[in-house]
């Protein structure tokens, strides 16, 4: 029966969040699913009807649920058809909540530390840069700016040409 699961476990319903004692009474699509950016994900665009309709595997979709108490729920989702004409599909999902926590922290502390440099750089007052493995500009503060004469966003991301290039002073 379309939009019904056909089998699931108990540790689908404890994922999603639900407390529902037979897992059989959940239609698909009944409860919002987020992505990494908090908005709902349409029906059609979730890893199992968009697995369905494509006939393509969807490996790894992030997704976030809310639990009854409002706490986020971040799960890895995985969706294959069974390759044969029933048009069926098997999803899987992994509570990967503690490593999305894990990962957000860190990405805070890494946005705070290059904030933190960023300024430390911008109090040097000598021609100052920074380079990537290949050579490149990753970093230009205003002096070198000025001595290379180019400008500061224009030199990121280009090699050691910028500096070749720039006019004799």
């Amino acid at each position: 029966e379309e939009g019904r699961p056909q089998r699931v476990n108990e540790r689908f319903t404890e994922l999603l969040g639900r407390d529902e004692t037979d897992p059989m009474t959940y239609t698909l699509g009944e409860q919002p699913l987020y992505d990494g950016d908090g908005e709902v994900i349409p029906y059609p665009q979730r890893p199992g009807p968009r697995a369905m309709a494509t006939g393509q595997p969807v490996w790894d979709r992030q997704i976030r649920v809310d639990d009854p108490d409002g706490r986020p729920r971040w799960l890895s989702v995985n969706a294959c058809p069974l390759g044969d004409d029933s048009g069926d599909v098997l999803v899987t999902m992994a509570d990967v909540t503690e490593l999305e926590r894990q990962r957000r922290r860190l990405q805070g502390q890494r946005d705070e530390l290059e904030s933190e440099l960023s300024a430390v750089f911008e109090r040097i007052s000598d021609g100052f840069y920074g380079l990537d493995d290949a050579g490149r500009f990753t970093y230009v503060n205003d002096t070198t700016s000025s001595r290379l004469g180019v400008d500061r966003t224009d030199a990121i991301g280009r090699g050691e040409s910028a500096e070749r290039s720039a006019p004799e002073r």
